[in-house]
């Protein structure tokens, strides 16, 4: 499975394993740092079944049902309130 992001863009081989490239300034590509990188590189997540991408962020689901999302989350795209004065999630 191939996705793309607006400036990163993420692979997902038969057996699970999550591989990432492209502009990580906000570690977007989940790879444990923020390099950007122009080649895929292997995100340690195993079982990876589905990736979502977008403009800043990057979620991907487990064969277990986890999902695991990194980047630019001030407006709630990581799924948590990086923002105390927002109520109601």
């Amino acid at each position: 499975m191939i996705s793309a992001g607006h400036s990163h863009s993420g692979l997902i081989d038969i057996f699970g394993n999550y591989y990432s490239f492209g502009f990580n300034k906000d570690y977007r590509l989940m790879i444990g740092e923020s390099k950007s990188v122009n080649r895929p590189k292997k995100v340690i997540l195993k079982g990876i079944i589905k990736a979502a991408l977008g403009v800043s962020h990057t979620c991907l689901l487990s064969r277990e049902g986890k999902i695991y999302c990194g980047g630019v989350g001030t407006n709630g795209e990581l799924g948590i309130d990086l923002n105390p004065s927002i109520t109601g999630y």
